[in-house]
């Protein structure tokens, strides 16, 4: 859980923390989609999902995480069977017009720069091909 002060997060560090959270996720599998809530609500405020290709690399990182602490706190993670998001975003937010702030039940999701997004995403390409070719040889 990542826990948002009520005047956000600095865009900046923001970023260094989604990365952070990438690359070590991306250490158990290729990640397809990472989302990270700023809701203030409980069941919500600082949830990150990951979305991984293969459900064995989710287990594998779900077992890592939960032996692991963040922000002098223990990380709880499970699995679950929904495989899309996308009806569980509040497009209000993403309007920025969400009447319920940060209570609102659907997610509202933090997003990062675009340019670190797609540095990782190029990054782990380029790791997961190699590491493709590697055990193949």
């Amino acid at each position: 859980m990542v826990n948002f002060s009520p005047e956000g997060i600095d865009p900046q560090d923001f970023d260094a923390l989604y990365e952070d959270i990438y690359m070590e996720a991306c250490r158990f599998g290729p990640v397809r989609s990472m989302v990270i809530c700023e809701n203030r609500n409980d069941h919500l405020k600082g949830n990150v999902y990951l979305y991984y290709e293969r459900e064995q690399d989710a287990e594998d990182a779900k077992n890592n995480f939960n032996t692991r602490w963040f922000d002098e706190r223990p990380l709880y993670c499970d699995l679950t069977h929904v495989a899309d998001f996308r009806e569980a975003v509040c497009r209000k937010h993403d309007l920025g017009t969400c009447e319920r702030g940060g209570d609102c039940n659907f997610m509202h999701v933090r997003r990062p720069s675009t340019k670190i997004r797609i540095d990782l995403e190029k990054s782990q390409a380029k790791h997961w091909q190699f590491e493709t070719k590697r055990s193949k040889s």
